[in-house]
């Protein structure tokens, strides 16, 4: 048998930090001489490459992964929504395997969305004003946006269509909080 590699990159709510985790099925015969987790944050070339475990659970942040490097971790800056390339690589003597997935970040956007969404004041009862109703299928119209991003960045291969739709939805939200347009 040989390793089944995958990695793990939930949504969290923080935005300070990115948690991945691996979820690979590791072979116990076959030994690891090195297991290389590299992350290239969005508008970076270069990765940021980390030494790890079998079965690791890590959060990463700004100044770990060489966005904004910090000495003090009151100063972290929040990490930037967008796509990130993140690889797990398994050197198992003269062999190497890996797999590598876009990760198409949306903490701050999605932290944006529920706070849109929180100011509809949306109630139990049945009974919604036009506007109100408008509203809300315009912040689900804009929700799908947001979701057909991700599902284009990471499950259809295509992530610069994904980015344009992430950056449609941003504008449409930002238009939608704007109080002096």
């Amino acid at each position: 048998m040989i390793h089944d590699l995958s990695l793990e990159i939930p949504y969290i709510s923080n935005p300070k930090v990115l948690r991945i985790f691996d979820t690979s099925s590791w072979d116990d015969n076959v030994l690891s001489t090195s297991i290389r987790l590299d992350v290239i944050p969005p508008g970076f070339i270069h990765s940021q490459s980390f030494i790890v475990k079998r079965e690791f659970d890590k959060l990463y942040n700004s100044s770990s992964l060489g966005v904004y490097p910090v000495e003090n971790i009151n100063d972290l800056a929040p990490l930037q929504d967008g796509i990130y390339i993140v690889r797990l690589t398994d050197i198992n003597g003269a062999q190497e395997e890996f797999v590598e997935y876009n990760h198409l970040r949306q903490t701050q956007i999605l932290e944006q969305w529920y706070k849109a969404l929180c100011q509809l004041r949306l109630n139990t009862c049945d009974t919604l004003t036009k506007d109100v109703e408008y509203q809300r299928k315009h912040l689900y119209q804009i929700k799908a946006y947001i979701d057909a991003a991700k599902a284009q960045v990471e499950f259809c291969n295509a992530p610069n269509e994904g980015l344009e739709l992430h950056n449609y939805a941003k504008k449409l939200l930002d238009k939608l909080n704007c109080k002096n347009c």
